[in-house]
């Protein structure tokens, strides 16, 4: 039994070390191409929300912040903030992927259209 979770463990070391290292390659790479000077200022958050207070407590302050834009991915529009768009995955989709994975799709494709300098996730 103690082997067993000794091998997961390093398994666990191992994966999370390989991961770790092709991520600094991939941004040592990256930042000798000068991928990209421009600055977006945008935030994108995909988020669940299961009442309005989590949605004022956790994006007003973002919407707030002087940061041009926040682009929301949520399941549905749950309040009027200046500032936030929303984005939302229609049910068909929803339905075919689930809603984390059209939640996932949705924010990749606002991730290529507005290029935000920021993603943040909240109540996965």
């Amino acid at each position: 039994m103690k082997l067993k979770y000794a091998v997961m463990r390093m398994t666990d070391i191992v994966v999370l070390s390989i991961s770790y290292t092709i991520t600094v390659l991939l941004s040592k790479i990256l930042k000798r191409t000068k991928m990209r000077k421009r600055i977006s200022n945008r935030i994108l958050v995909i988020a669940t929300f299961h009442n309005p207070n989590w949605f004022y407590s956790h994006i007003e302050p973002l919407a707030l912040s002087g940061i041009r834009e926040v682009v929301l991915v949520c399941d549905h529009p749950i309040g009027r903030i200046n500032g936030v768009r929303y984005y939302c995955p229609s049910k068909l989709l929803s339905a075919i992927f689930s809603r984390a994975g059209a939640k996932f799709l949705w924010a990749i494709i606002c991730g290529f259209k507005y290029k935000p300098d920021l993603y943040i996730g909240y109540h996965l």
